[in-house]
């Protein structure tokens, strides 16, 4: 396949375009964050929310969801702010690692966001998330996640180097995806982070969407295991 260069990796007009390309399975991955959040929710917190990409599929799959999106990068808001679908959404400039606008929500979500930040912020922000949900919330991070083991990583970061390349991505672009996420994710796993969840006081944790190095994990705050279906 004839590769073609993605000028400016960075820059936030590039997001949505690149998400297809860069992202194996991205559909199932964003739907299944988004479809995970329970049909009758009210108020939702979006952290790290960049362009609005999630936000788009949350406002389509749960129209009725009132949604406030956080995010430091000013571009990105900008773009957020002119999507029709996202009309009505409040959008805010800040760190995650700031503060929040005030809850209780009933469901806070993030993705491809918590691998950037250290243990202890991700840790914070488990914490917190759980303070600002409701009795009945629920928290929803689809992440890059660590495999494991060092050959799982080679193995997947492999398969994720040649979808990159089938999907038109030079060798020089896959590779400045793919190399900075090591060190980042190096203690970052499924695991890792259920147990995170846990010690933050969440109930129930579960992952459901797993594939490569992406996955979606569940934390369940308090009482709605309490109750008889």
């Amino acid at each position: 396949m004839k590769t073609r260069t993605c000028p400016g990796l960075e820059d936030p007009c590039n997001y949505d375009p690149l998400i297809p390309l860069v992202i194996p399975h991205w559909e199932a991955f964003y739907s299944t964050v988004a479809e995970f959040v329970p049909a009758g929710a009210g108020k939702l917190l979006e952290l790290g929310s960049g362009t609005g990409f999630l936000s788009e599929v949350l406002r389509t799959i749960r129209p009725s969801v009132h949604l406030s999106c956080i995010d430091r990068n000013p571009e990105a808001i900008a773009i957020a702010r002119e999507k029709p679908g996202l009309a009505g959404s409040v959008f805010i400039e800040g760190d995650i690692r700031g503060e929040w606008p005030e809850g209780p929500y009933d469901v806070i979500v993030t993705t491809q966001c918590l691998f950037q930040l250290s243990p202890a912020d991700r840790q914070g922000i488990a914490r917190r998330a759980y303070k600002s949900l409701t009795n009945e919330g629920l928290f929803l991070n689809g992440d890059l996640f660590h495999p494991g083991t060092a050959w799982e990583l080679d193995l997947y970061c492999t398969s994720w180097h040649r979808f990159m390349l089938n999907s038109g991505l030079t060798e020089e672009e896959s590779a400045a995806m793919i190399s900075p996420l090591k060190p980042m994710i190096r203690e970052y796993t499924t695991d890792t982070w259920s147990a995170v969840l846990h010690s933050a006081g969440f109930r129930r944790v579960t992952t459901p969407y797993r594939s490569g190095m992406y996955a979606v994990v569940a934390g369940f705050r308090d009482s709605c295991f309490d109750k008889k279906v």
